[in-house]
């Protein structure tokens, strides 16, 4: 056997190998499984939570049986069950965005398939530091992960150092379906739940919107070949990513716009731009701000977590805004109390002395002093 033989011999077995794991990861992940009545059933169960008193939740669930085996039926046969959107715009931290919502009833298959379906088989697939959307990560985990990577960079190199921080312009917007098919396809064997999961994806003519769970969990995994190319080939252990929001920590300034530059070919091939105005490379000891937070690392390698200006700023207006409701009787004072126990849990995490005793004053301001003034002056 001469080296091609062997070289092709070897391929087979690594394919064969590879084709087993993918057939095992996919065991009881089917189409059949995600569009069973009693799958619908308990996706149903879940899905309500936090909207349970709506009248359209609460018609459903009245014949969760049978509307469960109608939706089954219909999926079967071929039908969409698509009713079209429940469309609105909310402002999160000051950002207006476009929320494309779904109705109960797809919303429940969009559970199973995701439950069921995707997330179990895709997200084996996914490098560890990616934080969003998954069971046990969130932002808190992406936070300590940066951390955790602050840490050992410190242990090895000090604060000589720098961090290339990245963000994407109009991620969701910018997505690839075609893209978006083909990583389904490397993990997922049954096609028929490919073709379902698509459903939720081809409405939108361009790109994935926000409030669906299908194109969240999608979106997730859209960069997961880029992922794995900066662990594994440029091996980059410091480097996590939140969604379309990512960094690496990496020695030189050199060294970090060296990879600014792949970033900005390999993002542009699958149809993402990045954002540049807030794309940067910061010196670690300048300190920098990752996911709403200010973040410092001194030379005593001790990690400084500040909560962001624009947070701090939002949620005193907030508060102010409340205050006026309260005295005019429109919400009583404990939605008040909420809040602001609320907003100070938030911040007892922080690195925030200043910024707890500045809204204790406020509380003290608009609520307490006020009440206490009032009660001496009918007295």
């Amino acid at each position: 056997m001469n080296s091609k033989e062997r070289h092709e011999a070897r391929y087979l077995r690594r394919k064969a190998k590879r084709d087993l794991a993918k057939q095992k990861r996919n065991e009881g992940h089917t189409f059949d499984v995600v569009t069973s009545p009693e799958s619908l059933r308990r996706a149903f169960y879940s899905a309500r939570k936090g909207v349970n008193w709506k009248a359209s939740v609460q018609r459903y669930g009245v014949n969760v049986l049978r509307n469960c085996i109608d939706t089954s039926e219909k999926i079967r046969q071929g039908e969409n069950i698509s009713k079209g959107f429940i469309e609105f715009d909310i402002s999160e931290r000051g950002k207006k965005r476009h929320i494309t919502s779904v109705h109960i009833s797809e919303r429940v298959v969009q559970k199973s398939v995701c439950d069921n379906g995707i997330v179990p088989v895709m997200e084996k697939s996914l490098i560890y530091d990616n934080g969003a959307s998954q069971k046990g990560k969130g932002t808190d985990f992406a936070r300590e992960r940066l951390k955790k990577h602050l840490r050992q960079f410190y242990r090895k190199y000090g604060t000589d150092g720098y961090i290339l921080l990245g963000d994407c312009h109009d991620f969701f917007g910018s997505i690839d379906h075609s893209i978006v098919k083909r990583n389904m396809e490397k993990m997922i064997t049954d096609q028929r739940l490919i073709d379902l999961a698509m459903q939720f994806v081809d409405p939108f003519p361009k790109g994935l919107g926000l409030g669906s769970q299908v194109c969240q969990i999608l979106a997730v995994t859209y960069q997961n070949e880029i992922d794995h190319c900066i662990k594994e080939v440029w091996r980059k252990k410091w480097y996590a990513r939140y969604m379309d929001d990512f960094y690496v920590i990496c020695r030189t300034k050199d060294e970090a716009k060296e990879l600014l530059a792949y970033f900005i070919e390999k993002y542009r091939e699958y149809g993402i731009e990045l954002n540049l105005s807030k794309t940067q490379i910061v010196k670690l000891t300048h300190g920098f701000v990752w996911l709403q937070d200010r973040i410092y690392l001194l030379p005593t390698g001790r990690i400084v977590d500040k909560p962001g200006r624009s947070s701090l700023v939002r949620n005193r207006r907030k508060l102010k805004k409340i205050a006026k409701r309260v005295d005019r009787g429109e919400i009583p004072f404990n939605n008040a109390l909420t809040f602001y126990n609320s907003h100070i849990g938030y911040l007892s995490h922080k690195d925030a002395y200043h910024a707890i005793k500045n809204v204790d004053k406020l509380f003290n301001d608009l609520f307490i002093r006020r009440f206490m003034y009032e009660q001496v002056r009918y007295a």
